[in-house]
């Protein structure tokens, strides 16, 4: 009786190795929600956090804000200008000179801030830190930001 020759099993090609593709920048945090923070809050300012005005519609806001992410928060616009509702203002151009003396004398240590929209002339104004917003001021009358009109 013969033996029967086993054939070699022939190796399939290995499939090409997996390739992660970006749809956005891998650093931007754009796609994520918001995460409010009051750990630096300007308590002792002229538009502290936790003023009395500060209440029920301000939380609301925060809350629908919650369920967009921060790319869909830039892209919110608002009246027959089609502006942006929220956006990055330049500390040096876009502050009131009050709004620049008070970060001088707070030691804010960025050149850029986020201002969020709340209603009419109500905003926020923080430090946009990957997804998390560092919450400075309560601003309910727009006095720290430079109001533009084109």
């Amino acid at each position: 009786m013969s033996k029967r020759r086993r054939r070699p099993v022939r190796a399939k090609e290995p499939k090409p190795a997996k390739r992660t593709v970006y749809r956005e920048d891998p650093g931007s945090t754009d796609s994520r929600r918001p995460i409010w923070s009051f750990r630096r809050g300007d308590w002792d300012g002229p538009w502290p956090p936790n003023s009395p005005e500060f209440g029920p519609e301000v939380v609301k806001a925060l809350a629908k804000h919650e369920g967009m992410t921060w790319a869909k928060i830039k892209q919110a616009t608002k009246g027959r200008r089609g502006t942006s509702k929220s956006h990055g203002i330049d500390v040096a151009t876009g502050l009131t000179d009050a709004a620049k003396k008070r970060a001088r004398e707070i030691n804010l240590d960025t050149d850029e801030v986020c201002s969020l929209r709340i209603d009419g002339k109500k905003r926020i104004i923080g430090v946009r830190r990957g997804a998390t917003l560092e919450i400075l001021w309560y601003d309910r009358n727009h006095e720290a930001a430079r109001q533009t009109r084109k």
